[in-house]
């Protein structure tokens, strides 16, 4: 009888985060975005959110932030199956298939894990020379060789940090707003 209760309470919970999930897209599909960004496993707030928004909005000369859509609070483990971990994963997925997902800053784990799931945009098109050293090559979800990835290190956000932190950025191919994104990056990394 223990086990039948766990079973529907688990069940119950899985919808609940689906239907969570479903409700959040329709939210932010319902407005312009301009550029959407999710940042994971943030453990030291390198990517506060919603300073984030303000000071990029800032950046852009626009008042209104609420176009700005970054996220900061989600989690993912490699092999887990913990509930959270289950949610952030659908979160990017889900966005990432809907083509609304115009970037993913992670961890350098959690990157080579999702390198190999995107198909995913060429840095070198997005980035000057002064980055070069920042590119990670390696091949996508479609096996093309290219600059998958950029490391943030030099950024204004992580900006050498002494705890040896490395997250690095990807841009799935089916972003639709890419231009937003190389903007993003010009900010990101104080480009002129």
């Amino acid at each position: 009888m223990k086990q039948k209760g766990k079973s529907i309470f688990l069940m119950s919970l899985v919808f609940l985060l689906l239907v969570y999930l479903v409700g959040d897209f329709l939210v932010n599909s319902s407005k312009e975005i301009i550029i959407q960004g999710f940042f994971t496993n943030d453990d030291y707030n390198f990517f506060p959110a919603s300073e984030l928004k303000k000071d990029y909005g800032s950046y852009l000369k626009i008042d209104d932030d609420k176009r700005i859509n970054f996220e900061d609070g989600l989690y993912l483990e490699l092999g887990s199956s913990k509930d959270y971990t289950t949610a952030s994963s659908s979160k990017i997925m889900a966005y990432a298939a809907s083509h609304e997902l115009d970037f993913l800053v992670l961890p350098k784990d959690l990157m080579l894990h999702y390198i190999t799931g995107f198909a995913l945009e060429n840095l070198e098109e997005y980035t000057d020379s002064s980055l070069e050293s920042e590119l990670f090559y390696g091949e996508d979800g479609n096996q093309e060789y290219k600059a998958v990835a950029i490391n943030m290190k030099t950024s204004k956000f992580v900006n050498d940090d002494e705890r040896g932190s490395e997250y690095y950025l990807i841009i799935p191919a089916s972003s639709k707003r890419k231009a937003a994104v190389k903007t993003f990056l010009e900010y990101a990394f104080s480009i002129e």
